[in-house]
């Protein structure tokens, strides 16, 4: 069905995912390359599996420290359990890595919007 894998991110999965990496990395196995994890992690917040998609983004951080992209899902994940300054903050880390990057911005401009005066 439409339903995303059932994965708990305990440190033996964690620690399996960097060693089946390691070993499949570019063999179209699995998707290894920056978006991998952020389009499961996407497909996880659908099935309000926001806390198992937040591991997922940390742990693509791990290997991408710099993408905007999972910096913005993140914040929207963080923003979804309803913690906005945790929200900003990782909106401010991904803006360090990737100023000017459009999609950080539109994600701060929609907490900031969201944030009581």
């Amino acid at each position: 069905g439409g339903q995303p894998p059932k994965v708990m991110l305990r440190p033996s999965l964690q620690k399996a995912f960097k060693e089946l990496r390691e070993k499949a990395f570019g063999k179209a196995q699995f998707d290894f390359s920056e978006d991998g994890l952020p389009r499961l992690a996407d497909e996880m917040s659908r099935a309000r599996r926001v806390d198992d998609a937040i591991k997922l983004l940390n742990l693509n951080l791990e290997y991408f420290p710099k993408s905007a992209v999972t910096y913005s899902q993140l914040a929207l994940g963080l923003a979804q359990k309803g913690d906005t300054a945790a929200a900003l903050a990782a909106i401010d880390k991904g803006l360090q890595a990737a100023p000017d990057h459009p999609q950080l911005k539109r994600t701060q401009a929609m907490l900031k919007g969201q944030r009581p005066q």
